[in-house]
């Protein structure tokens, strides 16, 4: 009898501790000022994250979805899943993709976030409502979200223009320097990732 019962104790605990949740590895990398950094996910997307941001992210992610969550400004190169949408979390906002390239701007100081789709589609939610309904957006390709803080409004703004091509030659500055023109493929928005200021 003691001898069942001892077996039946350690039966039920094994049970029991193969039904608790597993814990998830998570990672969390701040890039310092002045630096940038390129970290690549477990499903092959890419991010690279700039100067006085970070990025929590799970060692692996789970078969039902993909989540991040950011505090200042990345560039994501996000691989696509059909059926496993990726999440990026913000502060204030909810942004959900599939296959997209896109920037997240959400330093904690500012009063804005911003979010600059480059290729795919994306839809931005609040977390927490201002209103009676949570705003939602969706952006399409060259657009631009701002919201807005401290009243939970969201702006969509089409991309003004790309950086105009420029016909004159390359110059050399006061310093004995080269200037490059810039050239219509390069986005202002994420000039940063390439280590330049685009001044338009």
């Amino acid at each position: 009898i003691v001898l069942l019962a001892v077996v039946s104790y350690f039966l039920v605990d094994y049970l029991n501790s193969s039904r608790e949740p597993s814990v998830i590895a998570k990672h969390e990398i701040s890039a310092p000022n002045g630096a940038r950094i390129k970290i690549l996910l477990s499903d092959s997307s890419e991010v690279w994250l700039n100067s006085g941001s970070k990025l929590v992210y799970p060692e692996n992610f789970t078969a039902s979805d993909r989540e991040v969550y950011l505090e200042g400004e990345a560039f994501f190169d996000i691989r696509k899943n059909n059926y496993k949408p990726f999440f990026i979390n913000t502060s204030k906002i909810r942004i959900k993709v599939l296959g997209t390239s896109l920037n997240v701007k959400s330093y904690l100081e500012e009063n804005t976030i911003e979010t600059t789709l480059i290729t795919g589609q994306v839809e931005i939610r609040e977390i927490e409502s201002k209103g009676k309904k949570t705003r939602t957006a969706f952006l399409l390709p060259e657009q631009k979200a701002l919201y807005f803080k401290e009243t939970g409004r969201i702006r969509i703004e089409e991309k003004k223009s790309i950086v105009p091509v420029t016909t004159s030659p390359t110059r050399v500055d006061q310093i004995g320097e080269r200037t490059e023109p810039a050239r219509q493929s390069e986005n202002p928005e994420i000039a940063w990732k390439d280590n330049k200021l685009v001044f338009t």
